[in-house]
């Protein structure tokens, strides 16, 4: 161990401060590569769509396909120590496949009849899970039955759907469709409660704020970012790339209002946060910056605080989508993984460069999501494929789990 890691980690067990395993999560981040010790025995036989990990154990990974499919994987489970042939001598080799605990696909009468577009856990267990599909339904999921125990018919295709992690009071699902409309559907009483009308063309993707249950973004084909609070009526705010500077909007006189948006220079119909349609919405893990992606092949990040582009310049970021994609950003490095054609981009989060390109999947990358604990990421792709990528050295990760107490999980932000 080089002298400089010795003295941090002295230097950290006499002041209590976590300076080197903060460094060791960002450095093993910046080193992802294809897991050679790790797979997932995809069942799909169409292109995975979405991606979703339960926020609980960080264990499940829901996937959803084009051929109609969802299933989940248990991507904890304990390696499995196989034999090879190496020349005449034969030695042991340590390897995890991730089988899927259950998929559900056109056999189940409960099924999506078409393309499934999205999917995701329900915040508080894994006993319920939703999907949504181009057959124009949100369905909702038993876990351990496998039935589907609520239906929400849309007038169109479904195209992205998302639960507040932090939400105490509601329990809504947020839906993106065809239409213009972004509906809000209700779990407690199987209706519609809300319909937020403001878009110009079908919205792609939609988020919950990770710091205020009342707080939804949602993208469209138009081009615009919106910002709803869904206890009044009207957008509260649509996000516009010509904002760059502080005070922009939320600084000025409330007595500025603009169709019920407050404190904006130009009319909301002028108002644009890409050139192309917007096809990922995601807020950074601390809540403080929302990052989007559109077809202008343009990833831009907003400051929360006054809601400002902060033009940091991403190089190059492929986008040719005709829906909505997923993209991760990593919670122990400042990382963004971007889907882009057949590899995945991984830039820095402050600074825009280049940090890495995965390359392995062999057709168009849909999805990514990015897995706190292990820190790897999971990438599903038109090839029908989802693949692991791990930071090296994994048996030091392995070896965590028998250290002492006095060390901290890596799993565990500082």
């Amino acid at each position: 161990m080089p002298y400089s890691s010795v003295g941090d980690l002295l230097q950290r067990e006499r002041t209590g401060t976590h300076h080197l395993a903060s460094a060791t999560r960002q450095s093993r981040a910046f080193d992802l590569q294809v897991s050679v010790e790790k797979s997932v025995e995809s069942v799909h036989k169409g292109g995975v769509t979405w991606l979703d990990l339960d926020g609980i154990e960080h264990r499940w990974l829901l996937a959803a396909a084009a051929d109609a499919s969802v299933a989940a994987y248990d991507i904890q489970a304990r390696r499995i120590q196989t034999t090879r042939v190496v020349g005449r001598q034969k030695a042991l080799q340590s390897s995890t496949e991730h089988v899927a605990a259950f998929k559900l696909d056109r056999s189940n009468p409960d099924n999506h009849k078409y393309t499934t577009t999205c999917a995701c856990w329900y915040p508080i267990d894994t006993g319920m899970f939703v999907t949504g599909s181009f057959d124009q339904e949100i369905k909702v999921w038993d876990t351990n039955s496998l039935t589907a125990v609520c239906n929400f018919g849309l007038p169109d295709r479904v195209f992205a759907l998302d639960m507040s992690q932090v939400a105490a009071v509601h329990c809504l699902i947020a839906v993106g469709s065809a239409e213009p409309q972004v509906k809000l559907c209700d779990l407690a009483s199987g209706a519609f409660t809300h319909t937020l009308v403001g878009h110009g063309g079908a919205v792609w993707a939609l988020h919950w704020s990770l710091t205020s249950e009342w707080h939804l973004f949602t993208s469209a084909a138009d081009g615009q970012v919106r910002m709803w609070d869904i206890r009044t009526s009207g957008c509260i705010h649509v996000f516009d790339q010509h904002d760059t500077h502080a005070g922009s909007s939320s600084k000025q006189s409330r007595g500025q209002q603009e169709e019920g948006i407050v404190g904006q220079s130009r009319p909301a119909q002028h108002r644009q946060a890409h050139e192309g349609a917007v096809t990922a919405v995601v807020p950074t893990p601390d809540g403080l910056y929302l990052l989007t992606a559109g077809t202008d092949s343009r990833i831009r990040l907003w400051d929360l605080q006054d809601n400002s582009n902060t033009l940091v310049n991403y190089p190059s970021p492929f986008n040719r989508s005709k829906k909505g994609r997923q993209v991760a950003v990593s919670s122990d490095a400042p990382l963004v993984f971007h889907p882009s054609g057949s590899v995945i981009q991984a830039f820095h989060l402050h600074e825009g460069s280049l940090q890495r390109l995965l390359r392995g999947h062999i057709d168009t990358v849909n999805a990514c999501c990015y897995n706190p604990v292990t820190q790897e990421v999971l990438t599903g792709s038109n090839d029908c494929q989802i693949m692991v990528w791990s930071p090296p050295g994994d048996d030091i990760q392995d070896a965590h789990d028998t250290w002492s107490d006095g060390f901290e999980s890596p799993g565990v932000s500082d």
